[in-house]
């Protein structure tokens, strides 16, 4: 007998199991316009409520719904208009969108071709006011959230929908965030999905995450409105985001995170408005790591158009920060108590109307290797950079052509004394006083191997420690202190390089500057801005040594120098610069003797032509340039031909080779 019931409980175990591995496997299956038994079994026999669908499925079911449009009203013993209602996940649960409703494999399913929308317009009459397909006036009756995720565990998914026009305006906690997307301590996964015209009151117009772990591939969250987080806000929680877009989100900006960590790959931001601070991302207290993320067209009302950090931790390996504004200070970013880590990026064209156009820090640590701080505005100081902490350290730094209506046209550093500031170059910048360098108050600065040169305004205005060693500073009435021979540093002479017109932060050193081979090997990076290994040669005297700046010049890419002035001009043609070339322009230099038309080819290895510069004119003198655009180049050699028309009839060919690396 005991036998017997043992293998009585054996065999209900086993079919027990059995029933949980087929009821793992569930395909429910929602269909608006279905017209059969509406059980979910099929495609013809699919729910016609996404809702019903959800109140039938249970842990390892999928949900696979057939383009159309689906609100949280509909469904059996659902209330019309009742703005509680949500799509609710659950867990274990995974809803899938964007099938035409004849597909048999997940795979075959295509949510561009095949909207499946969640829409919070329960009494349906929202308005496109502009006809652009995005309901900008929600009005009447909309859910407060679309979607919620409460006490959902890792495995609650939801892949290939649109979500839009939740309405989050309620006075009381909860019904005033999250328009589209409210999760509370919560877990969800978000794939192919867009986040599109809802609204909260407080906080997380698109998004709002409290307490959560959430992950999104394939993202995009665009035209939200909140006071707070426009398109996401996160607290006290863990989010990771890889081929996002947050966009065009109004208000609160792109995204607001509160402690918690924020993980970024391949994210773009742009074009976000916050009426306070960070138009781009806000972060109080949180970390946030980005790698290959670009934060572009953002605006804030008051400080940080790009990026506002206070007391968070912020790493940022890889891209830009350009074309952001502030009202007040830092145009690209802004921080404060904070710890900021930069490699690798670029922060260009940025406008602040009080300090910081590139960047503002006010206190805090912050480490910058390898950056590109170019073309930034503040219209008091600080063009570049406006620095008030002792413990930022500049390394493989360019400051080019950055303006300051004031002071401090590339740096503008007050009352701070960083001790580890070393082949930073500081070159045609502009400001009315101190164009390359100012300082205010108690700073002094260490400064290595590093380049002040071409700076209108000055080139070093204030003081930096005068221990500072292995500086070239090109303009002798504006040195800091600094003398000609002391410390190995180098007063008053010419630079002797060439600024490119690209904003990329390249110049190039000619043959005879001073600054080639002249830094201290003992303080030089092991690899320059570009990633070029230091030291070079780039005198060819058979010693390598390390240059002064962020840039090591290969001997390659070392202009050779012109004539003397006082001589006539010959026909000559040198360039191109760089080559190799990576990405961006190469540079292509002629000494004319009169003006001539000048055109380009490059030709492939098979003899095709790829590319062609028309034929324009250039007026006599020394290094006139033409730029050569290399990007949508393979990777390859190449044969170039600079063709020279003289009007005396005169026509000259220069022939050569050009390699693109990637």
């Amino acid at each position: 007998m005991v036998r017997m019931l043992r293998g009585l409980a054996t065999g209900l175990m086993v079919a027990l199991l059995l029933g949980t591995s087929a009821q793992a496997q569930r395909i429910i299956y929602v269909k608006k316009d279905a017209t059969g038994a509406n059980d979910g079994s099929s495609w013809a026999d699919a729910y016609t409520s996404l809702q019903d669908a959800l109140a039938a499925a249970q842990a390892g079911d999928e949900i696979w719904v057939a383009a159309g449009v689906y609100y949280p009203d509909e469904g059996t013993w659902l209330t019309d208009n009742d703005r509680t209602l949500s799509f609710r996940m659950k867990s274990g649960v995974a809803i899938y969108g964007g099938f035409a409703g004849t597909e048999t494999d997940r795979s075959q399913r295509d949510w561009e071709a095949n909207p499946t929308v969640l829409s919070g317009d329960l009494d349906q009459n929202d308005i496109d006011s502009d006809g652009d397909g995005i309901y900008d006036v929600l009005r009447g009756n909309n859910a407060y959230h679309v979607v919620v995720a409460i006490n959902t565990d890792s495995a609650a998914v939801l892949d290939g929908v649109v979500i839009r026009q939740g309405l989050a305006d309620g006075g009381i906690f909860e019904t005033d965030r999250g328009g589209g997307v409210f999760i509370n301590y919560g877990s969800l996964e978000l794939a192919h999905v867009t986040i599109l015209n809802n609204t909260a009151s407080l906080y997380g117009g698109g998004m709002h995450i409290e307490s959560g772990d959430v992950m999104m591939e394939k993202v995009t969250i665009s035209n939200n409105t909140a006071s707070y987080g426009g398109g996401v806000y996160s607290d006290r929680s863990e989010v990771k985001m890889s081929n996002v877009f947050i966009l065009n989100n109004y208000n609160g900006g792109g995204m607001n995170i509160i402690l918690g960590e924020v993980t970024m790959t391949r994210v773009i931001i742009s074009n976000n408005v916050n009426s306070y601070s960070g138009g781009g991302i806000n972060v109080v207290l949180g970390k946030v790591t980005m790698a290959d993320v670009n934060i572009l067209d953002n605006i804030a009302s008051y400080n940080g158009g790009g990026v506002y950090n206070d007391r968070g931790d912020i790493i940022m390996k890889g891209k830009s920060v350009s074309n952001n504004k502030a009202s007040w200070n830092g145009g690209g970013l802004y921080t404060e108590r904070g710890k900021v880590i930069m490699m690798n990026v670029a922060i260009l064209n940025n406008i602040s109307s009080l300090r910081g156009g590139g960047m503002h820090i006010e206190s805090g640590d912050v480490m910058m290797e390898k950056v590109t701080i170019s073309n930034n505005t503040a219209s008091y100081g600080g063009g570049g950079l406006y620095n008030a902490s002792n413990n930022t350290t500049l390394t493989n730094i360019v400051f080019l052509q950055n303006r300051a209506e004031n002071r401090g046209g590339g740096i503008y550093n007050k009352d701070s004394s960083p001790l580890d500031w070393h082949n930073v170059s500081i070159v045609a910048n502009e400001a009315s006083e101190g164009g390359g360098y100012y300082s205010e108050g108690l700073s002094y600065p260490t400064f290595k191997n590093s380049l002040f040169a071409g700076n209108s305004g000055g080139d070093c205005v204030g003081t930096i420690d005068p221990a500072s060693p292995y500086n070239l500073i090109q303009d002798p009435s504006n040195t800091c202190g600094l003398q000609d021979g002391q410390n190995g540093n180098i007063i008053g002479r010419d630079a002797r390089l060439v600024v490119t017109d690209d904003s990329t932060g390249i110049y190039w050193l000619i043959a005879d500057s001073p600054a080639l081979d002249a830094g201290d090997d003992s303080v030089c990076p092991t690899e320059d801005l570009r990633g070029v290994a230091r030291p070079q040669d780039g005198d060819e005297d058979g010693a390598a040594r390390c240059d002064i700046g962020a840039l090591e010049m290969q001997p390659g890419e070392v202009v050779p120098v012109a004539v003397s002035s006082a001589e006539p001009v010959p026909l000559s043609f040198y360039g191109p610069y760089p080559n190799p070339v990576r990405a961006g322009v190469v540079e292509l230099l002629l000494d004319l003797p009169a003006s001539s038309q000048v055109a380009v080819e490059v030709y492939d290895m098979l003899g095709r032509l790829v590319r062609r510069v028309p034929r324009s004119r250039l007026e006599a003198g020394r290094a006139r340039r033409l730029q050569l655009e290399v990007d949508d180049l393979a990777a390859g050699m190449y044969v170039y031909r600079v063709l020279v028309a003289s009007p005396g009839g005169t026509h000259e060919v220069f022939t050569g080779r050009l390699v693109r690396v990637r």
